[in-house]
């Protein structure tokens, strides 16, 4: 009997720890694979909503990004029918809690630099939800291209 109600006792420590240490506050209690692992990906704007839940995603056209291995990452966007694409790097901060993301461009033959800052939402191999640091109102929903 006592060792029933140790390993319930142990197991319910256990449980309450696992969700209390959850670091991003719209993921599930369990997830694989390590962080930089789950961001490294191709991924497109499925959602996005601005302060008042009005969805935005149109805004974001067919914006791709794609973070790689080594930290590499590459922006492409639409404006005005046209395709532009940016490289740079990506990387976890604030103790994984933040994606930063800087991008350049070039344009005409001048370099434009595109610093992104993203508060992670929500991290899993299926989906990435980010809100925007400058704008917290702001979420952006991607999945896998």
């Amino acid at each position: 009997m006592l060792n029933r109600t140790l390993v319930a006792f142990s197991l319910m420590i256990i449980l309450a720890g696992l969700s209390s240490c959850s670091m991003y506050p719209e993921n599930p209690l369990l997830t694989f694979g390590s962080k930089e692992d789950r961001v490294v990906n191709a991924w497109k704007v499925s959602y996005a909503t601005d302060e008042d839940g009005t969805v935005i995603t149109e805004d974001y056209g067919n914006t791709k990004y794609t973070f790689g291995e080594t930290g590499d990452a590459e922006l492409q966007s639409e404006l005005i029918g046209a395709t532009f694409t940016g490289s740079g790097t990506w990387e976890l901060a604030d103790e994984a809690a933040s994606l930063n993301i800087d991008i350049q461009y070039t344009l005409l033959g001048f370099t434009f630099d595109l610093p992104l800052r993203y508060n992670i939402l929500k991290l899993t191999e299926d989906e990435l939800r980010l809100q925007d640091q400058t704008d917290s109102d702001i979420v952006i929903y991607l999945e896998p291209f």
